[in-house]
């Protein structure tokens, strides 16, 4: 029983079915343009997809999706590290709940952390991604794909919610320290100093706040 905590056979059966789920969810969701949009060609239907600016973004998210994620946890000969300074506390015990979770730990299980209480966290992105763990995948790989995938589907949420502008605003909300980029040509953090802290919320929140790689994605679905 799920209330016993997880083996093989629910981790199969949750995954199984939280696909079917979402695909239909997705088949069933209204198309962002209005009704009149819906009588044109299916071929026309395509032509909001070629601007030049939202391949743009696309490319540039696509980057930072990359860059953020394929190393969010790797490992350095016998060490583990961690790539982003702003998850150096969050992923760690993210990694430490996802365990728990694969573990079979009984639900709903106690905090690791905290003797004599329960888990309050929002740990809904962690238990998803130890249904994987306890079938065998790879942390590291899963939550890899688990950000990727997620990227993609925030993208495109955005996307139907306002357009490009709103991919540009979530992707470029840090101020306008970056464009000193320009002028050294490095990769820096430049809005992350002792005079300036001005996080964007694509790298602070976005990367080290799990349970956004849903919230996002269904919240303007």
């Amino acid at each position: 029983m799920i209330a016993g905590g997880l083996d093989e056979l629910v981790s199969l059966i949750s995954l199984l079915s939280g696909a079917v789920a979402g695909v239909t969810a997705f088949m069933s969701m209204p198309s962002g343009s209005g009704a009149s949009d819906q009588t044109r060609d299916r071929a026309n239907q395509f032509t909001r997809y070629r601007s030049i600016w939202l391949w743009a973004l696309g490319v540039i998210f696509g980057m930072f999706a990359f860059r953020s994620f394929c190393w969010l946890l790797y490992y350095d000969g016998d060490a583990m590290r961690i790539q982003s300074p702003h998850n150096l506390g969050d992923l760690g015990l993210h990694v430490a709940y996802i365990r728990n979770f694969a573990n079979g730990v009984r639900l709903w299980p106690d905090s690791p952390l905290y003797v004599f209480s329960k888990l309050r966290y929002p740990a809904g992105m962690d238990l998803f991604n130890a249904l994987f763990a306890n079938l065998g995948f790879d942390l590291r790989h899963q939550l890899a794909a688990t950000g990727l995938i997620a990227s993609i589907a925030t993208f495109y949420a955005f996307y139907r919610w306002s357009g490009a502008f709103g991919i540009a605003g979530f992707l470029f909300n840090g101020g306008v320290a970056g464009y000193e980029f320009f002028q050294t040509w490095k990769f820096l953090a430049y809005q992350d100093t002792p005079t300036i802290s001005w996080k964007s919320i694509a790298l602070t929140m976005f990367v080290t706040q799990r349970g956004l790689l849903y919230a996002i994605p269904a919240g303007l679905a």
